[in-house]
């Protein structure tokens, strides 16, 4: 409402949000900005505030990507190793969540203990960790120019949506990590859980939630690290962020 009846002059915008804000703000022209400044951004992060007609509707402040969470005290008391640069695979998680779940729930029998927390609930966090797999999986390109979804023709799809339906399924006895409460989960449920009720191996969360954790007393027993694959250095971080 104040934008639409001009009483702001200048916003900060989530980067999801920009192309929305096309009838309330002007365009910036980005070619008239210093060169250094456009040299000093990362490659396409201009574009992630751009219509599909490329209009400039606002400038980088900072960005953030999907990360992964892990709880490096438990890690090291079930005897496995901290994940390298590359990270993880899905496999290889699954396993430590399972190990580390049954072990976690037989020791406190009267506490529940999760081994993958996420936004499951529908909303912008669900599509982040489905855009997450589907680029693991290969899958670059889902939205056509014209507004077209596409990516029920691909089988791939189905394969990375089938893989995340058995961190959930109760029928998938060797898969399932996470709860089923998880589809009413948003990032709040994420951050309690992990950080401030320690009863989660691995999260999946933005580079914030680390400041969190620290404050919430999990400083020293958690890590964090670039999202499993289906091949390891495979994964993928959903694109954050906001703009000015």
């Amino acid at each position: 409402d104040a934008m639409s009846a001009g009483h702001v002059d200048v916003v900060t915008v989530d980067l999801v949000y920009a192309w929305e804000l096309q009838d309330y703000l002007l365009p910036i022209e980005a070619s008239c900005l210093p060169a250094d400044l456009l040299a000093s951004l990362k490659p396409g992060l201009l574009e992630h505030f751009q219509t599909r007609q490329g209009l400039q509707m606002a400038l980088p402040m900072y960005d953030a990507y999907g990360i992964f969470y892990y709880r490096s005290d438990l890690l090291h008391e079930y005897n496995f190793s901290e994940p390298g640069p590359e990270g993880w695979t899905w496999d290889e998680v699954t396993h430590i969540a399972r190990t580390v779940k049954e072990g976690e729930t037989a020791k406190h029998e009267d506490t529940e203990f999760d081994g993958f927390i996420w936004g499951g609930m529908d909303y912008e966090g669900l599509t982040c960790v489905t855009s997450e797999l589907l680029a693991d999986m290969g899958v670059d390109r889902w939205i056509e120019d014209d507004g077209e979804i596409v990516i029920a023709k691909d089988p791939r799809v189905k394969a990375a949506l089938k893989h995340m339906a058995q961190w959930v399924s109760p029928l998938a006895n060797e898969t399932a990590i996470s709860p089923v409460r998880i589809f009413t989960a948003e990032e709040s449920f994420v951050r309690q859980r992990f950080c401030q009720e320690g009863r989660a191996m691995f999260a999946r969360g933005w580079p914030g939630m680390s400041r969190i954790c620290n404050r919430l007393g999990m400083a020293g027993k958690f890590g964090m690290v670039r999202s499993p694959g289906f091949a390891r250095g495979r994964g993928h971080g959903t694109a954050g962020g906001e703009g000015l």
